[in-house]
């Protein structure tokens, strides 16, 4: 389809034809065979004619345009509302989630007394799982006993619910021993509260060939927490962690090579996505 411009070309072109078309006729003497006037008024009413048909095509292209520069304005003006709109929902939806947003500061425990529940201090809590490492039995005596108690401290605004919690155990050449997983229903960690995550692993007496040293354990645990906000956000945070314990040779007797508590590098945590700000967050 041409564009008005181009019929309004086609239209001057064609009437600028037909008048030297007419002047022609007229030089070459067709008044001897058509009774034309020969006062030339002829020329003026097809003149008017034409002039009409142009400024029709005229007065049509220029409202063409200026509809077509309206429409175009309009959508341009409907796109930059809803891109405002849109980024106004985006940032209020930032502010909320902000507002909301549970901050955890970790410290991992290997002290015995943190899983001691002689008295039932611990009876309101959920039991701690077992993780047996390369083979061992916790029921095999000459198992080596690792306990791990991670501490989870929302120093945040909000409260967050726990709900996944994965171990990733390597060796001390960081290859990959055993994946554990385990999840939490409504494990609710309030502001400025704090909960323990506590594990308990079983490592056999003689180290693998692949440790450097066979009197010397340590593994390396990365923990990987999956939680959420009270508006449904999703968050995801990366620990760099560790057990370890060295065997005395001589009294076959083993020893804490870790302290009873120490602070572990933690990545900053990872927004996995969560309520739609395009459908607008309360």
């Amino acid at each position: 389809m041409k564009r008005p411009g181009a019929w309004l070309a086609l239209a001057f072109a064609i009437t600028i034809a037909i008048s030297l078309v007419l002047v022609g006729l007229d030089l070459a003497g067709i008044r001897n065979w058509l009774p034309l006037t020969l006062h030339y008024d002829w020329l003026a009413f097809i003149g008017a004619i034409l002039g009409g048909a142009v400024g029709g095509f005229i007065t049509f292209g220029g409202v063409y345009l200026t509809l077509r520069q309206q429409r175009e304005s309009d959508e341009m003006r409907t796109a930059a509302e809803k891109d405002s709109i849109q980024r106004r929902a985006e940032a209020e939806h930032l502010r909320n989630r902000l507002s909301f947003m549970p901050l955890f500061e970790y410290r991992v425990s290997y002290d015995p007394k943190d899983f001691d529940n002689s008295s039932g201090q611990l009876s309101s809590e959920p039991g701690w799982p077992i993780y047996e490492l390369d083979g061992a039995d916790h029921d095999d005596p000459d198992s080596i006993e690792f306990f791990y108690d991670l501490v989870i401290t929302n120093v945040g605004l909000g409260h967050a619910f726990l709900a996944e919690v994965t171990l990733d155990v390597r060796d001390n050449q960081d290859n990959p021993v055993q994946t554990f997983q385990s999840g939490f229903t409504n494990f609710l960690v309030k502001a400025g509260s704090r909960r323990d995550a506590r594990y308990v692993f079983y490592a056999p007496r003689v180290a693998p060939p692949r440790f450097d040293d066979p009197r010397q354990y340590v593994y390396g645990i990365l923990v990987t927490l999956k939680y959420r906000d009270l508006l449904g956000n999703e968050y995801q945070q990366v620990l760099r962690t560790s057990i370890a314990k060295g065997l005395y040779a001589d009294e076959n007797e083993t020893s804490s090579g870790s302290p009873h508590s120490s602070f572990h590098f933690a990545e900053p945590p990872a927004y996995l996505g969560g309520a739609d700000p395009g459908v607008g967050v309360p």
